[in-house]
């Protein structure tokens, strides 16, 4: 009878631990943000599906514009509403995929952009990782600012 009391009260415990799931950065629009990401929902452009996108760099005007049928090479860096960084690629080797392989939200994000263009992203969680992935919790609003190195031909 003790075991089975000890691994209920073991199950209750766990879910109340820091590691259980919760809301608060679910719903991009009631997250207050941590300063140092910048993030202004009101300022960002808003595209059906929820994704906010912001250009901070507008990318050369005779390039071609990312499309989903590409296969692109970027820099990124992603980052969780608190304004911990969760991964980058910058200092390192660039990030290369076809766009329809991406998460939708940075497929969706990178979406007509241009070589040298730099976009800040927020990218509600059932676009990005919904039950969450590796230091992600589920329900998560993510950020990525991406860089577009290059379209590759």
């Amino acid at each position: 009878m003790r075991f089975i009391f000890s691994v209920v009260l073991i199950m209750v415990t766990a879910c109340d631990s820091p590691t259980a799931i919760d809301d608060r950065w679910a719903v991009p629009e009631e997250i207050d943000f941590a300063a140092s990401l910048e993030i202004d929902l009101a300022t960002m452009n808003r595209t059906e599906s929820g994704l906010y996108w912001q250009d901070l760099q507008l990318g050369s005007e005779d390039a071609p514009a990312v499309t989903l049928d590409d296969e692109i090479r970027i820099h990124y860096t992603l980052w969780l509403p608190n304004g911990d960084e969760v991964d980058t690629t910058i200092g390192g080797t660039p990030f290369q995929s076809e766009v329809i392989l991406l998460i939708p939200g940075v497929a969706e994000g990178v979406t007509g952009m241009k070589r040298g263009g730099v976009r800040k992203l927020v990218i509600r969680p059932e676009l990005a990782w919904p039950s969450g992935y590796g230091d992600i919790p589920p329900r998560t609003t993510v950020i990525f600012e991406v860089e577009l190195i290059a379209i590759v031909m």
